[in-house]
């Protein structure tokens, strides 16, 4: 799904079915997002090391990360109240690449749909979710994406080692960063701190 040429990766489009396309898309801005976080940033364009972004740049991106860190460190799994000595909030600073990935990925995901909406018309509804709007649909579905049973052992395990936070915490995090999300719900949004990078 990426078209990679030198130093450069580009998401190739024409998926016919939307919601395919939005999953790639947001597989591929993903891989985009997690790219330039972990190592892109550290090589120019022929593929040099090369710190390559300004301070200006550098300085920016670690301000809204931090953003993500606090956020995602603040969310407090309570399965596990008694099985970790310094309390049972997820560890922002682990899982802060991935997390980064997840919101830009579901943002770029959105906008692919969009697009791809545009460009063939709308879906049929679904029989029994008439009353859903395709983009809550949208939503439903990645959610749904990330639904899981997990035992308390390996939620544990998850927050230990995992750079990916646990399943649930990527919807949370995802939606609660969103703005589309409360506009197509026509739900208020609470007075919470949003994070975004791009």
């Amino acid at each position: 799904m990426l078209e990679i040429t030198g130093n450069e990766a580009k998401p190739k489009t024409g998926n016919k079915q939307a919601e395919e396309a939005s999953k790639a898309k947001k597989k591929e801005m993903d891989i985009v997002d997690t790219s330039i976080i972990r190592k892109g940033r550290q090589f120019d364009a022929e593929g040099n090391y090369a710190q390559w972004w300004t301070e200006s740049t550098k300085e920016t991106y670690l301000n809204k990360s931090k953003c993500f860190v606090h956020q995602y460190g603040s969310y407090r799994v309570s399965e596990l109240d008694g099985m970790l000595s310094d309390g049972t909030t997820l560890n922002g600073v682990n899982t802060l690449g991935e997390n980064i990935a997840d919101n830009g990925g579901l943002h770029a995901a959105l906008a692919a749909y969009r697009k791809q909406s545009a460009q063939h018309g709308a879906e049929p509804s679904l029989p029994g979710l008439e009353s859903f709007s395709a983009e809550q649909l949208f939503f439903l579905s990645f959610a749904n994406n990330w639904c899981e049973t997990v035992t308390k052992e390996s939620l544990l395990q998850t927050i230990l080692s995992d750079p990916h936070s646990p399943h649930r915490y990527r919807v949370i995090g995802t939606i609660q960063n969103s703005e589309d999300f409360p506009k197509i719900f026509n739900c208020p949004r609470k007075k919470v701190d949003t994070c975004v990078i791009w």
